[in-house]
């Protein structure tokens, strides 16, 4: 059975360094498996797809293709799972150093951070959701029981689900132990007979903001003041079970 890498690339979870990793290791033998819109969301047929006329990818990366792996194909999946406030001022700060169409971008150029995530949580369906149990939303049917990821809404179910998947695949890891996930990589990589680079980069990150994940938090949780956070914290309660979930599994 053919055997393909693919990285399941969660918006802001630190991809773009895995996507370095995989493009440094394998050349043309990566390939990035993306929609015709940044919404166009792939199920487990159209890797298939992508790859069998292609017999000389080894790893995949997508944002938009959902798990689980298709028939008839070894997938050694990787997933990061991030903090979800840690995230959620990535998604923040991504936004306003791009160039985009899309009406989360315009409200993250003309807002402060607590007004950025103001907006989100009152409009998800106009993009809002990108940090409202997101991840959980990535990682189960819910992207897709409502026609448009934009309508997602996360479940006891969903995360169910999201657990269950991420139980059984090959590389599982946090975005801040990047090290850790990257060796976990090599390792299984190396058990196909596929090599990784053994030398990584941190890819896209933003400048000036603390390299602890605790200092990053606490400087996010003052300027969203306690109402604020206890809102985010609730509309993110599944995101922040499934990072718990996620940081047990290293141990």
């Amino acid at each position: 059975m053919r055997t393909v890498i693919v990285h399941y690339h969660i918006f802001k979870n630190a991809g773009s360094s895995v996507d370095r990793l995989l493009g440094s290791s394998f050349g043309d033998g990566w390939a990035s498996l993306e929609g015709a819109t940044p919404t166009s969301l792939l199920r487990p047929d159209d890797l298939s797809t992508f790859v069998k006329d292609r017999p000389e990818i080894l790893a995949v990366s997508s944002h938009l293709l959902r798990p689980p792996a298709p028939a008839g194909l070894r997938v050694l999946a990787m997933v990061l799972v991030r903090h979800p406030l840690d995230r959620a001022y990535s998604v923040y700060s991504h936004l306003r150093r791009i160039q985009s169409d899309l009406e989360s971008f315009e409200v993250a150029q003309r807002s402060d951070f607590p007004q950025f995530v103001e907006w989100c949580l009152k409009h998800k369906s106009r993009g809002g959701v990108v940090i409202c149990d997101y991840q959980v939303i990535h990682l189960s049917e819910a992207s897709f029981r409502n026609g448009h990821i934009y309508n997602a809404t996360a479940t006891e179910e969903d995360f169910d689900e999201a657990i269950d998947y991420l139980s059984g695949i090959s590389c599982l890891g946090t975005v801040d132990r990047f090290d850790e996930v990257s060796q976990r990589l090599r390792t299984v990589a190396l058990e196909h007979g596929l090599s990784i680079a053994s030398t990584t980069a941190v890819e896209n990150v933003t400048e000036g903001r603390p390299q602890a994940l605790e200092q990053r938090l606490a400087l996010a949780i003052a300027q969203l003041g306690n109402d604020l956070h206890r809102r985010f914290s609730t509309e993110n309660a599944l995101d922040y079970r499934l990072y718990d979930w996620a940081c047990r599994q290293r141990s």
